[in-house]
């Protein structure tokens, strides 16, 4: 129902802000119990709580949504923007 360059914008905006997700601490040592996702879910939103990351970073992944959004309405296919995020993801490793 939206138009070509809202949807893009808000799916770009949801993608950076996803990016941000991050359970503080090391979980991997942690005894999980009934309510370890609870306890995860206000550590998670520990990301947003540097300005400095969010201005720097939040744009770099909003303009990496843009484009990837523009992959998926240019191509009408998935395809492209996995090759495009996965090539991505192995350049930042292998730096």
């Amino acid at each position: 129902a939206w138009s070509k360059w809202s949807a893009i914008i808000v799916s770009s905006l949801i993608y950076a802000a996803v990016h941000f997700l991050r359970p503080a601490g090391n979980w991997g040592t942690r005894e999980i119990t009934w309510m370890s996702g609870f306890e995860m879910i206000p550590e998670s939103f520990g990301g947003f709580l540097s300005i400095q990351d969010i201005g720097i970073h939040f744009t770099a992944l909003f303009l990496a949504g843009l484009l990837l959004g523009y992959a998926y309405v240019r191509k009408g296919s998935l395809y492209l923007c996995i090759g495009i995020h996965a090539g991505w993801i192995m350049a930042l490793k292998l730096n």
